[in-house]
């Protein structure tokens, strides 16, 4: 017998299988598994853990007179079916869930005898313990790996259904016919003697996508002139893919997209974010509560607002309109890239085709800097589905009913709201998330729509030392894709620190399938329920047939913005002190604002940073209880509160080396505390985001290394 463990990867949101011989072994460590068991050699499962929940030998499957039994061998205990065992041994069933740490693993037996059993090839690597070693690409055989049926035309950008599995690769062609191509490096000479076209610049942005113009962009604003720039792309606008996939996940140019305020590919500096530019327009067109709402937003989130995020049309006429002022279109031209390699005298030689038909039109492309960024080649389907339409080719066009979320089928909901019907969906993401706020809109039209959404296993919300992420009617939720942490906060230099598998770990316990908290879509998710036309369910999809009424789904039915870090802030309030804090104590000193010409107002400022010191230590501490590792605005004006009166207090009631109590004065200690206050904080906002771009990805470090 055989067993199937099938999990999700919560770095990627997809789902997992491996076949396993019995008995299986399971921990964190290889090397504490055991390699047999009664003389049969363990098959071992490395579940790769960063908050060591899982033990170095956690637990064991062993098959014994025909029964298969899970026996418990760990400190913190295995979760079976919601039960916890401890140092215990159970009988195991097909469909049985087990929760070890943060991972969740259906089993499926698969008899002895069975025609489609998986032949095992054993090796002491598992999709749960990925290769430790980098290996170069020369030492790699390309694998026969299936093709997804859904794919990007590579001359025209266009999704596109792929007949067969070949139909998405191309023939062997241009450059691969040409011998001097294989060699590791390539003679200049050998290429001009091909008689295909070669043109030399300095830089190659290879893509044209959004990261080729983030860039592209930088260089320009660096210095390089356009001349000495190209970009070879299959689509006229950098945003064009992007967008389309957006309008097929149903979210339209007026909707908002998941980003950050100060996530600007036309804006390196992140300021003036997209928030500050609506609450900017709102407020010049006479909507006042509208603009101090998207204030409030970025002053609150995500503790007591929702996070804020752009309109997809706001990002994209702002990235028209740098690409304007940068000349994007004069250095962008048509190129379908075909293959890359290094030459003998360190630049890089491109191959690429400028026919958008797939004619033979090639051209060479020498660089000394290239940025690669050509997107994803195809899209991702489920193994059920990728068969499903396999089987069924006569499904095209609109007659197709199993769909992928980013392709486009809006012709779905038009015939919902016409005719009525059922729909299934399978997955918990931010597409999945749309794609129901789309069928509720459909719902208010045709009242015989009912949305049954599977998923595999009730929702508990991933935890990462002491935050947990949170989770409602099995929605789990968190703004983007990552905790704001890992752009520039402790969460990244945790990254950085981090092995290559230290940090998979890291992402598996920050990533996964997530959505955002929007307090109206919230209501929407409690209304489909209470009105009875949502519905969970808990499942694996087994097989997916089409039958005369239609789809037939057979299921194994299952039991129920920039966050700082310690030293940033540091850094962060020594600087602005140091410099700010003092410009504007200066008038106080000079006896304009204040009582009198005093020089306490200096001590002030310096007992504001040394104190701050603890208080930051505190302020850190407590930003590891928030599942982003984020501090969000309205905090930092309450720690500005406290600090002042802790302070006042100490000054008023027994005095601090040079500030004696019988010099305090309430009224002028606001006024000078206030201001300094307000203008630190104002600064940090905008002069640090501009004097250092990026500071905010360094959780507030000013100085030290940089990001690559």
């Amino acid at each position: 017998m055989q067993i199937k463990l099938i999990s999700e990867n919560t770095v990627t949101g997809e789902q997992e299988e491996q076949v396993f011989n019995l008995p299986v072994g399971i921990g964190r460590d290889l090397s504490q598994l055991p390699a047999n068991l009664n003389g049969e050699t363990v098959s071992p499962v490395v579940l790769l853990d960063s908050t060591q929940q899982v033990s170095r030998f956690h637990a064991q499957i062993t098959l014994e007179n025909g029964v298969l039994y899970l026996e418990d061998k760990s400190a913190n205990g295995t979760e079976l079916n919601g039960q916890k065992l401890r140092k215990e041994r159970h009988p195991l069933n097909n469909g049985d869930i087990l929760r070890i740490g943060n991972y969740t693993i259906t089993v499926i037996l698969i008899p002895d005898g069975d025609p489609n059993a998986t032949v095992v090839i054993q090796s002491t690597s598992t999709i749960f313990n990925p290769q430790s070693q980098v290996v170069s690409a020369s030492n790699v055989r390309q694998s026969a790996s299936p093709q997804s049926s859904i794919a990007f035309n590579p001359y025209t950008g266009i999704l596109e259904p792929q007949t067969s599995p070949a139909a998405s690769g191309q023939p062997p062609s241009f450059p691969d016919t040409l011998d001097f191509w294989n060699a590791q490096r390539v003679s200049i000479e050998n290429i001009s003697k091909s008689r295909i076209p070669c043109r030399e610049t300095e830089y190659v942005a290879c893509g044209g996508g959004m990261g080729s113009f983030v860039w592209v962009d930088m260089l320009r604003i660096a210095g390089v002139k356009p001349e000495n720039i190209k970009v070879l792309s299959i689509q006229n606008q950098p945003y064009e893919r992007y967008e389309t996939l957006l309008r097929n996940c149903q979210i339209p140019r007026y909707k908002r997209i998941r980003s950050g305020s100060d996530s600007c590919p036309d804006n390196i500096w992140g300021w003036p974010g997209y928030a500050l530019r609506d609450a900017w327009k709102a407020f010049f067109s006479g909507q006042v509560s509208a603009a101090l709402g998207f204030l409030w937003q970025i002053f609150a989130e995500p503790i007591y607002a929702d996070t804020y995020t752009p309109r997809a049309k706001d990002v994209f006429e702002s990235m028209d309109r740098e690409g304007d002022r940068i000349s994007w279109d004069k250095m962008l031209e048509y190129g379908s890239i075909r293959s890359i390699r290094k030459t003998e005298d360190g630049r890089y030689c491109i191959a690429y085709c400028r026919s958008s038909s797939g004619q033979d039109n090639y051209q060479f492309l020498l660089a000394k800097y290239i940025h690669l960024s050509t997107g994803y080649p195809a899209i991702k389907l489920l193994t059920d589905l990728e068969q499903y339409h396999r089987e069924h080719p006569e499904e095209s066009g609109e007659q197709k009913t199993v769909v992928q979320g980013y392709e486009s089928h809006d012709y779905i909901y038009q015939k919902l709201e016409k005719n009525g019907g059922t729909v299934v969906i399978r997955g918990s993401g931010i597409v999945a998330s749309q794609i129901f706020e789309r069928l509720y809109e459909a719902h208010k039209i045709q009242r015989n729509i009912t949305v049954i959404h599977l998923n595999r296993e009730p929702r508990k919300g991933n935890q990462f030392e002491s935050a947990q992420r949170q989770v409602e009617h099995d929605w789990e939720f968190q703004p983007f894709n990552w905790p704001k942490g890992t752009w520039g906060g402790d969460m990244r230099a945790m990254l950085e620190a981090a092995d290559p598998l230290g940090r998979r770990e890291l992402l598996q316990a920050w990533g996964g399938t997530t959505t955002a908290s929007r307090k109206k879509w919230r209501r929407i998710v409690e209304q489909g329920k209470s009105q009875n036309w949502y519905k969970i369910c808990y499942g694996l999809v087994k097989k997916l047939e089409r039958n005369n009424q239609g789809l037939e789904l057979e299921i194994t039915v299952l039991l129920i913005i920039m966050t700082p870090t310690l030293f940033g802030r540091w850094q962060t309030r020594i600087f602005l002190l140091a410099t700010v804090g003092i410009l504007v104590s200066l008038p106080f000193s000079w006896g304009y604002l204040g009582v009198k010409s005093d020089f306490v107002y200096f001590w002030i400022v310096f007992y504001v940073g040394l104190l701050g010191i603890a208080w930051d230590v505190l302020y850190d501490f407590l930003q590891k209880y928030f599942w982003d590792h984020d501090w969000p605005g309205i905090f930092q004006f309450y720690a500005g509160v406290v600090e002042g009166l802790v302070l006042a207090l100490l000054i008023a009631n027994i005095g601090l080396p040079n500030i004696p109590k019988t010099e305090f004065d309430l009224i002028t200690f606001i006024k000078h505390y206030g201001l300094v206050w307000l203008a630190v904080y104002l600064s940090a906002w905008v002069m640090m985001r501009l004097l250092f771009p990026r500071w905010r990805f360094r959780g507030g470090e000013w100085m030290g290394k940089w990001p690559i």
